[in-house]
């Protein structure tokens, strides 16, 4: 608990110090990002009381892929991929009144996700479709299914906004989870934040999320992402870092 909250407090410092995007939403942008990270997430099942019955922690790590282009028109089209693996496999069970069977599934999954969205000045919307290898399992291990909409939509401008998104993190678990909503901002033109609520799926629990975006170099740009959470008493933190390469356009 101690280097997840050295961790979270290292990035709201990081506005502080540091100096993400370029601010001109009329030019083209290309950005390519490779990201990864760990943390744990609770496996928990309740009674009908909802009382714990069984609570575990399982351990994960997963890298992301994205690519983006952003046109002089507010249109722009993307692609994010990854690999999750889940240090522990599922299991589920069978009762009948004579046997008990375990049957225990690989939860390591690949997912693909294509998306098109309006990005104007004040306001930003997109969808597209996701695919993952395996079935996605959100609180309790309900089955969410193999392919699910993604979407986001941000209100404001870059300096100041509101957003939310379903399954468009990267990487999927470490970035955040399968959703998030909070507000975002630049401080400068090289640093922006996002602080808010990561929801749960795969974890149990909602818990703090925060991600930070500052450049590097020229056109190289360095995501952190750090989430911070937990349910019953099991940690539902984790932590994630992606390096970006940009390009962007004239008018």
């Amino acid at each position: 608990m101690k280097k997840n909250f050295k961790f979270v407090s290292f990035l709201i410092l990081l506005p502080l110090v540091a100096g993400v995007e370029n601010t001109n939403r009329d030019s083209t942008e290309t950005n390519l990002k490779i990201a990864g990270g760990l943390g744990s997430y609770a496996y928990i099942t309740r009674g009908c009381e909802g009382e714990v019955l069984t609570k575990e922690k399982i351990p994960f790590k997963d890298t992301g892929f994205s690519f983006d282009h952003k046109f002089k028109a507010p249109l722009k089209v993307g692609l994010r991929c990854g690999y999750i693996w889940d240090k522990k496999d599922r299991a589920t069970e069978y009762i009948d009144w004579i046997d008990t069977m375990i049957i225990v599934e690989n939860s390591n999954n690949f997912y693909l996700n294509p998306d098109l969205s309006f990005e104007g000045k004040r306001f930003g919307i997109g969808v597209g479709p996701f695919f993952a290898q395996k079935t996605l399992y959100g609180r309790e291990g309900e089955e969410l299914g193999k392919i699910l909409p993604s979407w986001h939509i941000r209100i404001g401008s870059r300096k100041l906004y509101f957003s939310a998104n379903m399954l468009e993190n990267v990487p999927l678990y470490s970035g955040g989870g399968y959703a998030d909503l909070g507000v975002g901002g630049a401080v400068n033109p090289n640093f922006s934040y996002w602080i808010g609520l990561g929801s749960s799926g795969p974890y149990d629990n909602s818990g703090l999320l925060l991600k930070t975006n500052f450049k590097l170099h020229r056109n190289w740009y360095l995501d952190l992402t750090g989430r911070l959470g937990q349910s019953e008493g099991v940690s539902e933190s984790a932590i994630s870092a992606g390096l970006n390469y940009r390009v962007f356009g004239t008018k």
